[in-house]
């Protein structure tokens, strides 16, 4: 494994100071395309310090068509956490003593430019934020007449369509896909979208709003204030959490903690280190006790939507 980082970059998050050590400069510019949060720290002082240092490696078999599906395992005598995708042509450390995360990328895994940001980047960040109380969740969060609304559900469920749907209708939005949260002791959601990846799809049905566009293939980074200024959040604090589910019409039942709690689960991210697991799932259980939730199913219908919102989740029904 090359020691030599030649290639240095810093960025703030939330309070904390993410440090980039690459022996190559593209992988530091992907992750700066593919890094959708706010990088403006929340109080102006730094809590903690993560290194993350990425190898480039030369690889001559050129077949990237793997699943993509993510492997983890947690060694417990080196208290690190492995992550393995597209059979170990991205191999992952993190280390939770050192603050920092070791990645190895074969070039043939470039293919998967426009994920490398997740793998890379977001799922071992939230491995290394769990040890300041702060969890990442697959989650949009909407705010309308002071409420903010949680909309949980996994990848592909219509969370970021969902999101400039109400976006167009006048809400506000603190993110479209994925939230950290922290309670202090209220719950907040943190980490404001500068960037939304938008799919063909959503694109096409907010077209008249977000601008005609001739097709692309798979997701297109947009900066969601140059479309919805003043509308952009970079934190909220949260007062119900909506389950999404794809339906043929709007429709919104309110659940019990125990499901919350179930369900809360199912969209939280690894099961990791011991400890911080236990935390993460405290953390979450706390969240089921203390705030409404309700099942969501969304149809076409975006009006419909914001509708069923306002005389359900905001008026406390």
């Amino acid at each position: 494994m090359p020691a030599d980082y030649t290639f240095t970059e810093e960025i703030p998050f939330l309070d904390f100071r993410i440090r980039w050590h690459s022996n190559q400069q593209l992988p530091i510019d992907i992750l700066h395309e593919q890094f959708l949060y706010s990088s403006q720290p929340v109080s102006g002082t730094v809590r903690d310090s993560f290194d993350f240092y990425i190898n480039m490696v030369e690889d001559t078999d050129a077949d990237a068509s793997w699943n993509t599906a993510l492997q983890h395992r947690y060694d417990y005598e080196e208290k690190c956490l492995y992550l393995n995708y597209l059979n170990e042509a991205i191999r992952v450390r993190v280390n939770y003593a050192e603050k920092s995360v070791t990645a190895t990328i074969m070039e043939r895994a470039l293919a998967y430019r426009a994920a490398l940001g997740n793998w890379v980047l977001t799922i071992p960040l939230s491995e290394l934020l769990k040890l300041h109380g702060i969890y990442l969740m697959h989650a949009a969060c909407l705010v309308r007449e002071g409420k903010g609304i949680i909309f949980a559900g996994r990848s592909g469920v219509g969370k970021t369509t969902l999101s400039i749907g109400l976006l167009v209708m006048g809400w506000q939005m603190v993110s479209d896909d994925e939230v950290f949260l922290v309670s202090n002791p209220r719950l907040f959601a943190y980490g404001g979208p500068e960037q939304a990846k938008v799919s063909w799809q959503s694109w096409r049905r907010f077209s008249y709003y977000l601008g005609e566009q001739s097709r692309f293939n798979g997701k297109k980074i947009i900066h969601l204030s140059d479309y919805f200024p003043g509308q952009v959040l970079d934190r909220h604090k949260v007062s119900a959490i909506c389950f999404v589910e794809k339906s043929d019409r709007t429709k919104i039942t309110a659940i019990n903690p125990l499901t919350c709690y179930q369900q809360l689960l199912s969209v939280a991210f690894l099961t990791s280190e011991p400890n911080l697991t236990r935390r993460n799932s405290d953390f979450v259980y706390g969240i089921s006790q203390q705030i409404p939730a309700y099942r969501l199913g969304v149809g076409l219908d975006i009006k419909a939507l914001h509708t069923t919102l306002t005389d359900t989740v905001l008026s406390g029904n």
